[in-house]
């Protein structure tokens, strides 16, 4: 019971993803890239209306108007108990070549990106009530499998001016292969890929699905640092020590790096000297090989 009053008072925030600020492009023709921007930070949609299924509404958030997941389809899809915008591009089917991306407003250190594509579970044909005594329906949906088969991860580096205003990357370099509903990618050893501007899924080829995008979520190196402050500005009570735990953290992190560093030169330079050593030693073992059967020649 105190535990259930204790998160009744204190809500779990997820702290695992930032999502850095950025815009959101494409070189997919008629798609509505507010939506696709919404996926992403959850921004309201800027253009004409969203379509829910039998109705429309100015945002997302707006369909169910009281009559849940129903209410909530077309350009919305019922994601954590809430309607959401869903990125939709049927022309990776027809098309190769294709691409969309996010483009940082400043260079990030990344950790961690993650991809949901597909539909989901199909929502309960109920509403209100007359949920209560009626067991949930778990069947995937129609859309189910509209995930990507055969991408490419990208990361972009160098800022580059675009016609129309646009801002790019001067070049980018692939990081893996992605396909399927869920994709998690993380860097090793608990490093960062350094100066991040660009982050793009390639589309090499025409894919099997339409795609359905469900989120587009980045971790950067700030995102702790960015929880504790967006909680504080929520009106949570931060305690010092915490924040200072943060700030710990990262100084501890910065050692370490720095520490780890250091001790791989010293290995380097240890193994170099061992290396040397042992070839000095092997060429010694032949030179007194071959001296003394030449005396014994003489």
């Amino acid at each position: 019971r105190a535990q259930e009053e204790f998160f009744k008072k204190n809500p779990i925030v997820d702290s695992l993803f930032d999502n850095p600020p950025g815009t959101l492009r494409t070189n997919m023709v008629e798609i509505r890239q507010d939506i696709l921007q919404s996926v992403y930070d959850g921004s309201q949609t800027s253009g004409s209306e969203v379509t829910c299924g039998g109705h429309t509404a100015k945002s997302c958030s707006h369909c169910p108007q009281g009559h849940g997941a129903s209410w909530c389809n077309r350009d919305c899809g019922w994601i954590d108990g809430t309607c959401k915008a869903l990125f939709k591009a049927e022309q990776v089917m027809t098309s190769k070549g294709l691409w969309f991306e996010i483009v940082f407003d400043a260079a990030q250190d990344v950790e961690i990106v993650s991809l949901r594509m597909g539909g989901t579970v199909k929502p309960p044909a109920c509403s209100g009530d007359s949920c209560k005594d009626k067991a949930p329906d778990e069947s995937p949906d129609d859309e189910f499998a509209h995930a990507l088969d055969d991408a490419e991860l990208l990361f972009g580096q160098g800022q580059m001016e675009l016609m129309g205003g646009e801002v790019g990357c001067r070049k980018y370099f692939k990081v893996r292969n992605i396909a399927g509903r869920e994709v998690f990618w993380k860097s090793n050893n608990t490093r960062y890929v350094n100066a991040v501007k660009c982050i793009r899924i390639s589309i090499p080829r025409a894919q099997q699905h339409p795609l359905i995008l469900r989120a587009f979520e980045v971790r950067s190196s700030k995102a702790g640092y960015n929880n504790i402050a967006s909680l504080a500005a929520a009106g949570f009570n931060i305690p010092p020590e915490l924040d200072s735990r943060w700030s710990l953290k990262g100084a501890i992190h910065s050692q370490r790096m720095e520490e780890g560093d250091q001790w791989q030169e010293q290995h380097l330079e240890w193994v170099l000297l061992m290396s040397v050593a042992l070839v000095s030693g092997a060429f010694a073992g032949v030179l007194g090989c071959l001296f003394p059967k030449q005396r014994n020649k003489r």
